[in-house]
């Protein structure tokens, strides 16, 4: 059975980081493992707008690159990898706060407990590297870490 896995940020800001970098060296980009693993697998692979907005605001801030630039490195990254889009309107702000109330978050781990009640409303396995958000699962069981998602392959 294919898993369909909903992709937190920090799973592939390593892509854009490396093509930012290639292109200030004017190099080849070095596709990160993770990718590498995730697409040989042939997993279902999930992002959403919410994504997209952390990555244009980390292209833009952190390495100077235009907005409509970043915006074509997004697209590029969604065809290259065949990566599916979750276009939202809206997030559901009371099951954040059922979180909040249960376990210490700092101010980022807001953005990524967003990226957990996505996972959840489409019923997707949340791949993340967020020592917080692994410990939610009491509110969704599906999260799991990359280390645990590699480990499953390997069993």
């Amino acid at each position: 059975m294919t898993m369909n896995i909903y992709l937190d940020t920090n799973m592939i800001i390593g892509w854009f980081k490396e093509v930012a970098k290639a292109r200030k060296k004017n190099a080849n980009i070095k596709e990160p493992e993770k990718l590498k693993f995730l697409v040989s697998q042939r997993y279902n692979l999930y992002v959403s707008t919410l994504t997209k907005l952390e990555v244009i605001r980390y292209l833009v801030s952190q390495w100077g690159i235009s907005g409509d630039e970043a915006e074509k490195l997004w697209e590029e990254f969604i065809v290259t990898y065949n990566i599916i889009v979750l276009e939202l309107e809206t997030i559901s702000i009371k099951s954040l706060k059922d979180i909040i109330k249960k376990v210490e978050t700092r101010k980022k781990t807001l953005v990524n407990l967003m990226h957990l009640e996505i996972a959840k409303t489409y019923n997707l396995w949340l791949l993340t590297g967020d020592k917080g958000l692994l410990k939610c699962k009491f509110y969704y069981d599906k999260i799991i870490s990359y280390i645990d998602l590699r480990r499953q392959v390997t069993q």
